[in-house]
């Protein structure tokens, strides 16, 4: 059975171009981790006559760490994507494109956070986890 957590994250402009860690817990027996994030990336408006422009105000992008196990905080990377996806599938045979297939330990796992680009206003990200 699929089981989802919903993670929150504001980011000020203050931390543009800083990493931050979010940390979510595997719960034992997950065989698939699906992580999708959304956030404001582009923002709208009017530039008259019928037409909108489109401005790319906010750039964030995604790694994931797995607990290594072997010593107390250690951790290993499981790969990157940058801001070019906006889902991430893991398992043990199939992962996304820059990530690696492996076993899903059971711990402290973290969503690595890069503030690449924020808005004046800071920018609130949402991260969907299923299990």
């Amino acid at each position: 059975m699929a089981v989802a957590h919903t993670l929150t994250l504001h980011i000020d402009h203050a931390q543009e171009g800083t990493y931050l860690r979010l940390p979510f817990t595997m719960p034992a027996g997950t065989e698939r981790l699906t992580i999708c994030y959304r956030y404001e990336r582009y923002r709208e408006s009017d530039a008259g006559g019928g037409f909108t422009t489109s401005e790319e105000v906010n750039i964030i992008d995604l790694a994931l760490v797995a607990p290594n196990g072997s010593e107390a905080g250690a951790s290993e990377p499981n790969g990157a994507s940058g801001s070019n996806k906006s889902q991430v599938i893991i398992s043990a045979t199939w992962a996304t494109p820059g990530y690696r297939p492996m076993s899903l330990t059971p711990g402290v796992w973290q969503i690595i956070v890069g503030a690449y680009q924020v808005a004046p206003e800071g920018v609130d990200i949402t991260y969907e986890l299923t299990f």
